[in-house]
């Protein structure tokens, strides 16, 4: 095909049409390739210099109703509740064991005896020791007491020897006691006659003298005889009379036992008559009777003092205690040669067997581990801003790599008071106890979930939806999700000066309800659902969105509660953080409790809360 144009000249008239020769394939492309040069350069500085606004896409999410617990979290490595390892206290050959590793014994079953042969007669030398400490101690005790000089039987002090200062020794002569209140008298009989007698038996004695009878009592029969005159056999009985008080010493008498009386006379001795000496050494301190007076028996005569006495004493008592010490020791240790299990367990190690000898080079040896795994605990770190809500007896979900599938109960038994800074932060340790571990064994790792707080089957929105001075944006009508927001700058000038008086003019006519804000900058007062004035809401609601104040309780990292102010399925504006990262941002929230607290949320979506309630976790 030919291509001709005419040519026009100055007066524009048309001279002659001109046909140029076809052109070449390769300049057929060099001019298709420039115009597509010079087309992308054109819309690149287009897009340079008058760049276009992206539509903005605004978060939301719903009100819904569901479950909101408050958690703590934390990891650690089981152990048990309790672990013994048995060591040998003593040396010697294992004579016997009893049980083999894996085995469940109860408390105080036998585990090893060793042989005791050594010990055993150890103790019969301290019972020997201790048998010799205790009768020095009472003759000890003996001469401290007889400092105290009494009286070793009722009757008349016929003279006193002692002054009071006098020092005087052992056997010192103190005086001479006298019974009065009855005498003796002993008379032989033939022997045919006294086999027939016997004590207490009643009797007669006639005084020589006076020829006065008295009434007595046989006392005593000789088991023998005696022979008298070189061919006559005798034997003694002694009688009993009561002194009337006319009966001295020496005289005689004659004595008829029933009717049979005796060829010889007797005399008479008083009942009792002893010289009192003094039984230890001292000086004399108090005398407490004289010559002519009448003591009873066990009456302090005299008292004496002495240092070395009271010194001697208190030896003699430490020397018995040490004695009983030294006994109760090695009976102690004999325990030990006979070992139980301390707890009710499970054999976890057998190292020592019947046949092995312990002694300097294994003494410290651990024989065998007992442990109890019917429990097991676990101890995790807790960060000092969290520990406060940490108590004794709250529940824990415990999860293991072990077993994926099994959660596992466990109970806080233990906070810890002592914590432990690092990089500027402070924990505290908080022990928890697995009650029915399961196939938990002893050194697995195990992750720990407390809850601290708990509400069930409340309305609820992501924390993010919380602004600070508990201000929420709901979306005016529909529930819808995602609407698309057209901004301030989207919009034409002319657009939103009119948007502005139509807004301003509604306000004016109609006034501002109750509990909503005002126009953005326009200093109005709203009340609160609690009744309490504040001042209006945040200005930045988007297009069809109002915000609106509401109460708030409990709250996780993930949702907050609401309990006025929202109902279920409202949708509510989730802001962005301020550096238009859709990941986790800070938003002041005021809790209705007074105060404000900083909440990490999770990274936002448009979703709302999860069937069932918002996820534990912290």
């Amino acid at each position: 095909m030919k291509i001709g144009w005419k040519k026009k000249n100055d007066e524009n008239t048309e001279e002659k049409l001109v046909v140029p020769r076809e052109m070449s394939k390769k300049k057929k492309w060099i001019i298709i390739g420039g115009v597509c040069v010079l087309a992308a350069a054109v819309l690149f500085g287009r897009t340079m210099l008058f760049p276009q606004k992206a539509s903005a896409q605004i978060n939301t999410g719903l009100v819904t109703r569901g479950n909101i617990e408050v958690s703590i979290s934390g990891s650690g490595t089981v152990q048990p509740l309790e672990q013994y390892d048995v060591v040998p206290l003593v040396k010697g050959d294992i004579l016997a064991d009893y049980f083999d590793e894996g085995d469940y014994i109860e408390k105080g079953a036998p585990l090893y005896k060793i042989d005791s042969s050594d010990i055993q007669n150890s103790i019969e030398k301290a019972q020997l020791n201790l048998t010799k400490a205790k009768l020095s101690y009472n003759q000890v005790v003996n001469s401290y007491d007889n400092l105290q000089i009494k009286a070793p039987f009722s009757g008349t002090l016929e003279s006193m020897e002692l002054k009071e200062g006098n020092k005087i020794n052992n056997g010192t002569t103190v005086g001479q006691l006298i019974d009065h209140s009855y005498a003796t008298v002993t008379v032989p009989f033939l022997p045919n006659l006294a086999e027939n007698f016997y004590v207490g038996q009643s009797a007669t004695v006639t005084l020589t003298d006076s020829f006065a009878t008295l009434n007595a009592t046989v006392s005593r029969i000789a088991t023998s005889t005696r022979v008298v005159d070189g061919y006559t056999a005798l034997t003694d009985v002694e009688l009993r009379v009561e002194n009337p008080g006319n009966i001295m010493e020496g005289q005689t008498c004659q004595v008829k036992v029933g009717e049979d009386a005796s060829y010889w006379e007797g005399s008479f001795a008083y009942g009792q008559q002893k010289t009192v000496t003094a039984e230890t050494s001292g000086t004399v301190n108090k005398i407490y009777y004289y010559a002519g007076d009448y003591v009873e028996k066990g009456d302090v005569i005299a008292e004496l003092v002495s240092d070395d006495a009271a010194t001697n004493l208190q030896n003699s008592k430490m020397s018995v205690t040490d004695a009983e010490l030294s006994l109760q020791n090695l009976q102690d240790q004999l325990k030990n040669y006979n070992l139980t299990s301390p707890i009710s367990g499970t054999v976890m190690e057998k190292s020592v067997k019947a046949g092995d000898t312990m002694d300097n080079s294994n003494s410290t040896t651990v024989m065998a581990v007992i442990a109890d795994l019917s429990k097991l605990t676990f101890e995790i770190s807790v960060d000092e801003l969290d520990i406060a809500n940490v108590k004794v007896g709250q529940k824990v979900t415990v999860t293991a790599d072990s077993t994926p599938d099994v959660i596992y109960e466990g109970t806080v038994t233990n906070v810890g008071l002592i914590g432990t800074a690092q990089n500027g932060v402070t924990s505290y340790p908080v022990e928890i106890t697995i009650d029915e571990p399961g196939d938990l064994l002893p050194g697995m790792n195990v992750s720990a979930n407390i809850i601290v707080n708990a509400v069930n089957d409340v309305l609820m929105v992501p924390v993010s939806a919380v602004q600070r001075g508990n201000w929420v944006a709901v979306k005016d009508g529909g529930n819808t999700m995602g609407t698309a927001l057209q901004t301030d700058q989207q919009k034409p000038e002319n657009a939103q000066k009119q948007e502005q008086q139509e807004q301003q003019g509604q306000q004016d006519q109609q006034g501002q309800p109750e509990g909503r804000p005002g126009a953005a900058g326009d200093g109005s007062i709203v009340t609160t659902p609690n009744g309490k004035s504040q001042k209006q809401a945040p200005t930045d609601a988007p297009e069809g969105f109002t915000y609106v104040q509401v109460e708030i309780g409990l709250n996780n990292a993930d949702y907050i509660e609401i309990k006025s102010g929202l109902k279920e399925g409202d949708t509510v504006y989730l802001p962005r953080s301020s550096n238009n990262n859709t990941g986790g941002g800070m938003n002041m929230v005021d809790y209705a409790g007074g105060g404000t607290v900083t909440v990490t949320t999770m990274p936002e979506s448009g979703a709302g809360a999860p069937p069932g309630g918002g996820p534990g976790g912290r």
